[in-house]
Parts: C-alpha cells; sequence; structure tokens
C-alpha cells in the first residue's frame, strides 16, 4: 500500500472516530429545568384605599415563581373582603403588605350626607340629611358631623343625593340667606297673607315645594266678610309657583297674627294677578308634587257646588219616546242646584212612572210636566198612535209571558189564534180556512188553519197558527180588577194596522189568543213552522182512528185560499201516507205578515 493511500486511510479513521465521540456527548449532555409557576392574585380594576374588596374585582393568573411579588395571595377567595391600606392599581398584584391585618377595620369618623337633592337657598330639614361613617382616608374638607349642624342652614349650589354636605357649600352660619339672591333674573319674590288656619300650620309645607293658590271671592258690592255668602266663587289664580319663604307668626308686624305670611316665587304678571287678588277675597294655598308641571284647566267653584240648596229632579235614564209610557227603571233621581232645576220639574220616581210622554226626551234631560201627557188614571193612547195605525184591545190568556213580567211596553210580539175544527173526524170535508170566513178577505190569509167549531181545547184536532207578526204592545191592563176580566184572560192593547185589527176583531171570537214575545230587532223574517197540531205536542193525544192532513191550495183572489181537512184511518196523526209508510204532513205555508 502506498503511503499517501495509508495516510488517507488513517485520517479517515479518526474523523469517524471524533465524529462518533461528539454525538455520544450530546446525547448524555441533561436538558435545561423548567422553571415553576404559581397562583398570584391581580387587581382587574383599581382597588381605593380604605373600601374592601369585592371578588369580582380580582383575578388569579398564572406567573414564574421568580415573578411573583412577596407575600402574594394565591386565592380570590382570599383577597375578598380585605381592606387595601393604599390604594392599588389595575393590573397590581395583591400582596399582604398592601393590606390592612386580616379583620382589622379602618379609621372612620362621621360625616353628614344629603338623602334628597337639596335645592339652593332652601333651608335643610333634619329629616333630609344622615350621618354615616366613612374611612378617615377619604374624608372630605369642610365635613359636617351632625345633622344639627346641617339643619336649617341654607346650600349655595345643588347638592345632589349621595354627596356629603360640607361647609364650602353653605351659607354662613347664623346668617338668613338673602331674599334678593334667591330670586333669579326676570322673576320676583311677592308675599301673600293667608289664613291662620293653613297647610303651614300642619307642617305640610316647606321652602321649595311647589304649590297653587286659590281666591275665595266675595259675590259683586261685597267684601272679604262676605266670602261664602251667596254668589261667592273659589277658582284657581295662580298655579305650580315655588315656595320661596314661610313668615312664622313671629315673624308678622304686631296686629296682624290672624294670618300667615307666605313669599313665592312668580312672573311680574302672577305678581299683579295676586296683588289683586288679596284685595278681593281671601288667598289659600294648596301643595302640589315637585314633578307635576302640567297646568290644569282653571274651573270656578261655587256655592251650589257644596250641595247646598241642591233640589232633587227626575232625569232620564234612556230616551224615552212619544206615547210609551214610563217605567221607573228608565228614570232616577239627581240633586242638583235649585237655581239649575226646571220649575215644572218632577221630584219623585213615582210621579215619573206610568206617565206618557208627549214629546221625546232624550236621556239625561229632565222629566217635566210640559213634556208629558196630562196625568190620568190610564195613559192617553191616542198621543201613543201614529197616523194610519189603530189600538186594538185583545183577550190573552192569563197564563201569559205578561203576568209573569216579560212583558212591557213597546215590547214587539206575535198574536197566536187556537181554534177547533167542527164535524165528524170519520167524514172527510173541505172548508174554507177559517179566518178567511171570519174576516172576508182572502188576501189577508197567510197561514193553514180550519174553522173552528163547538169542539174543546183538547180536541186531538185543534190547530194552533200565528196569526199577526211584530206587532208593538202598547199597554198592558194590570189595573183592572179581576172581576171585570173574562175568565182566564187579560187585556193588552196592540199597536196594528186596520186590516190587522179587523182580523184581530173576528180572530178572537173564533179562537183564543195567545201572545209570544220576541226580539225587538227581529223583523218579519217568515218561521219555518206556521201551524201546530196536537200531535206536535204529543202523538199519544193524536187519534189512532184516522189522521188530519191541512193541505192548502194557494190559487187566485177569486178562487180564494182553501184547506182540505181529511180524516183516513190506519195512520197516525200528525203523518200522511205515501210510499214506503208514513211520512210527516208537509209544513205550512208562512203566517201573516204584520205590515199592512
Amino acid at each position: 500500500m502506498r503511503p499517501q493511500t495509508l495516510a488517507v486511510v488513517l485520517l479517515a479513521l479518526v474523523s469517524g472516530l471524533a465524529a462518533v465521540w461528539g454525538v455520544r456527548s450530546l446525547l448524555k449532555k441533561p436538558a435545561a429545568a423548567v422553571e415553576e409557576t404559581v397562583s398570584v392574585v391581580v387587581a382587574t380594576a383599581d382597588l381605593p384605599q380604605d373600601e374592601p374588596i369585592d371578588v369580582k374585582q380580582v383575578e388569579v393568573r398564572r406567573l414564574p415563581k421568580s415573578q411573583a411579588p412577596e407575600g402574594w395571595l394565591a386565592s380570590a377567595e382570599g383577597a375578598a373582603s380585605r381592606i387595601p391600606a393604599i390604594t392599588m392599581l389595575k393590573g397590581e398584584a395583591v400582596v399582604k403588605t398592601k393590606l390592612l391585618p386580616e379583620g382589622a377595620k379602618p379609621e372612620t369618623i362621621p360625616v353628614v350626607f344629603a338623602l334628597v337633592d337639596l335645592l339652593p337657598r332652601v333651608p335643610i330639614d333634619a329629616k333630609q340629611v344622615e350621618v354615616r361613617e366613612i374611612p378617615k382616608s377619604r374624608t372630605p374638607a369642610g365635613l359636617l358631623t351632625s345633622a344639627e349642624d346641617a339643619t336649617s342652614r341654607s346650600p349655595l349650589m345643588p347638592i345632589p343625593k349621595g354627596e356629603p354636605v360640607v361647609e364650602p357649600k353653605l351659607f354662613p352660619k347664623e346668617t338668613r340667606p338673602d331674599m334678593a339672591l334667591l330670586v333669579p333674573p326676570g322673576m320676583r319674590a311677592f308675599t301673600i297673607q293667608t289664613p291662620k288656619f293653613s297647610p303651614i300650620l300642619a307642617g305640610l309645607l316647606r321652602r321649595g315645594n311647589r304649590v297653587d293658590v286659590l281666591l275665595s271671592a266675595a259675590p259683586p258690592g261685597g267684601g272679604k266678610d262676605d266670602v261664602g255668602k251667596g254668589d261667592a266663587v273659589a277658582s284657581t289664580v295662580v298655579q305650580n309657583v315655588e315656595l320661596l319663604d314661610v313668615h312664622e307668626n313671629g315673624q308678622l308686624p304686631e296686629g296682624r297674627n290672624d294670618a300667615n305670611a307666605v313669599t313665592l316665587l312668580v312672573t311680574p304678571h302672577q305678581a299683579a294677578v295676586l296683588d289683586l287678588a288679596q284685595g278681593r277675597g281671601v288667598l289659600q294655598l294648596t301643595l302640589r308634587n315637585d314633578a307635576d308641571g302640567a297646568a290644569t284647566v282653571k274651573k270656578t267653584a261655587t256655592l251650589d257646588d257644596l250641595g247646598l240648596g241642591n233640589v232633587p229632579v227626575v232625569v232620564a235614564l234612556v230616551d224615552l219616546p212619544t206615547g210609551v209610557p214610563i217605567d221607573a227603571e228608565c228614570v232616577e233621581i239627581r240633586e242638583v242646584p235649585e237655581s239649575r232645576a226646571p220649575e215644572d220639574r218632577l221630584t219623585s220616581v213615582e210621579e215619573a212612572e206610568s206617565r206618557v210622554p208627549s214629546r221625546p226626551i232624550r236621556k239625561g234631560e229632565f222629566v217635566v210636566e210640559p213634556r208629558l201627557s196630562p196625568r190620568r188614571d190610564r195613559p192617553d193612547l191616542v198621543a201613543s198612535i201614529p197616523p194610519g195605525m189603530r189600538a186594538f184591545t185583545i183577550q190573552s190568556s192569563r197564563f201569559s209571558p205578561t203576568l209573569a213580567g216579560l212583558m212591557r211596553r213597546g215590547n214587539r210580539v206575535d198574536v197566536l189564534l187556537t181554534v177547533t175544527p167542527r164535524g165528524s173526524r170519520n167524514d172527510r170535508a173541505t172548508t174554507t180556512t177559517a179566518l178567511l170566513d171570519a174576516v172576508g178577505k182572502p188576501t189577508a190569509v197567510h197561514s193553514t188553519t180550519v174553522e173552528p167549531g163547538s169542539g174543546t181545547k183538547d180536541d186531538p184536532n185543534a190547530v194552533s197558527t200565528t196569526v199577526l207578526q211584530n206587532v208593538e204592545l202598547l199597554y198592558v191592563h194590570t189595573n183592572s180588577r179581576p172581576e171585570d176580566d173574562l175568565e182566564g184572560t187579560i187585556s193588552v192593547t196592540l199597536l196594528v194596522t186596520p186590516r190587522q185589527a179587523a182580523i184581530l176583531n173576528l180572530a178572537q171570537e173564533r179562537g183564543s189568543l195567545h201572545l209570544s214575545l220576541r226580539n225587538d230587532d227581529d223583523g218579519d223574517a217568515p218561521l219555518e213552522e206556521a201551524t201546530a197540531t196536537i200531535a206536535d205536542v204529543a202523538p199519544i193525544f193524536a187519534p189512532t182512528s184516522d189522521v188530519l192532513t191541512i193541505r192548502t191550495l194557494r190559487g187566485t183572489l177569486a178562487g180564494r185560499d182553501q184547506i182540505t181537512v181529511h180524516h183516513a184511518a190506519g195512520a197516525k196523526a200528525g203523518r200522511r201516507q205515501g210510499p214506503g209508510g208514513p211520512r210527516p204532513a208537509p209544513p205550512g205555508p208562512s203566517m201573516l205578515s204584520s205590515r199592512p
């Protein structure tokens, strides 16, 4: 081997050994140590001196132990309620050296604080302030230490609620504020006399309150001694003015101890009004809420408003139409001043009850004699009858809604007629309609019925139908003696057309009449069923050997309306034969309308 080659091999071998040794030494070198961290309480807001720490004002952060300050706190709970001895800034660690010893409290002194907003130049009341203990480090300059020090002192400037009351903000002791300093530019201070028995004596009014001024004035030509007599009035002359000062009796001139003096802050015009007012009568103050700045409508009060000399009058509670007797529930008694009461007034509900208005009386109007028909035992029905109409009296069943108190004058009613067919039930007979025969006018009949006969009301062939609809009830004759009426009936008077009067006249001779009450707003719409038989009451009362079938043949005027009464065996009453067995009888046609 050549020497050069051997040298290169040896050099390479030495380099490899050196590299291996270096790697091994690096692997054997120990890793750098990680520094330990600790929990430290840090302020999230400025912590004032002598104020307990709130748990929301601090937080816990992890810091390297080498950066943690001496005496640090490790938990927020440990810092809560501790009191800083000095102010600590936001972001600063909370340490024991900056806190008072645990359980210790800072030195405090009493300081007067305002409980309400204190107004300039208005003397302070003892109830408007209180004494609080605050740390000595936070006491303001010129502080007051007792409520007595602040009472009756007048602020030079506004002192908001919650602020301490200090000397620099008050007038000097033993001095009253200069009244001129209390009057803003453009305003005036005006003193008035108020009665001795005033809200001032009751302790209701204080300086700085807002008040209204009332004037009680004598009647024209009278003096102050005439207040409260005749046409005396009282009215609000000034509203929402500030009370500057209250002058106690000891401050009044000699001989003026019968009144109290107050000074008000007013405009020049209000001062002129007050000056004129106190020469016309007696002035009085009314206290108002300081926050109430709304002006009220000035309204004069008179002796009539006191209810002295009032008299009873009858007043309508609803509109009272012409011709309808007055019900006791439609009027009431009210007390009004005699000067407003009409001369021909009624003074009791009994006087107005059953009287008939000759002219309409509106709701709220007085019920007076000139608007009523002359007083009679019975109401004057002539005034109740419009032109073209008639008042017709009929006999109605005593077992009627009229006696049950359901019907009143002015109600709308239907009239029902009950009749019994005449003739043998085993015969087939065709007759004209009973009312058709009774009235004699075929065009007046629109309902199905049968000719009245000699049967009784319990006859199974009895038929009831409505002959008039929607007629007005003028009067219920409840005052008539029972022996004067027909047995089992009572008289009622209806407002009808001449044709309807003729129908009712003959209808009540051919059967018995009954009334049914309807809604006043219900029109002339025909009912679904106009006629009823005994089978509609109960099938047990219907004849078993025959069936009563009522059929109307509508024809011309010359042909007249016809009904056919069939008596056939083998079917129950109220049904007719047909394919598939008995079927209900068809409904009757529409009944007689109340319209002419």
